[in-house]
């Protein structure tokens, strides 16, 4: 198993069960405030990781990682620049907490490491050779 498909795995289970907590029970957490919205939004990108780490070959798995570490990367330079304007939330919606913004940005880098930094695998050359092949 890739390092991308095991960081899409905990990804998607960390999130899905941090959501699913925030939802039942509208945590707060030390450092971290669950509203719903956050709930919603990690909830669903947990169950979008864990599709693309289960059902999808490996290539898609590390495009997936690019885009996931982006926008929780952007997620956190948002939250920290707004934390610094005093503004309180995101767009109005996202509370601006110091737990959510440093895990936004831990999960950003990661993603973004296990997406361009490590080299193909063995696995992910071979389904992109089937994939060129069944194309063709």
């Amino acid at each position: 198993m890739s390092f991308q498909r095991l960081w899409a795995l905990i990804v998607g289970w960390a999130l899905t069960a941090l959501g699913i907590v925030g939802v039942l029970v509208g945590a707060t957490l030390p450092l971290l405030v669950l509203t719903p919205v956050v709930s919603t939004l990690y909830i669903v990108t947990g169950l979008v990781a864990l599709f693309f780490a289960y059902y999808r070959h490996a290539l898609h798995v590390r495009t997936f990682d690019r885009v996931i570490g982006f926008v929780f990367v952007a997620l956190a330079i948002a939250g920290f620049s707004a934390a610094g304007a005093a503004a309180g939330t995101i767009l109005g919606v996202l509370p601006v907490v110091l737990g959510i913004n440093v895990l936004n940005l831990a999960i950003g880098v990661i993603s973004l490491i296990a997406g361009y930094a490590l080299p193909p695998t063995e696995e992910e050359l071979r389904e992109a050779e089937r994939e060129r092949k069944r194309a063709a």
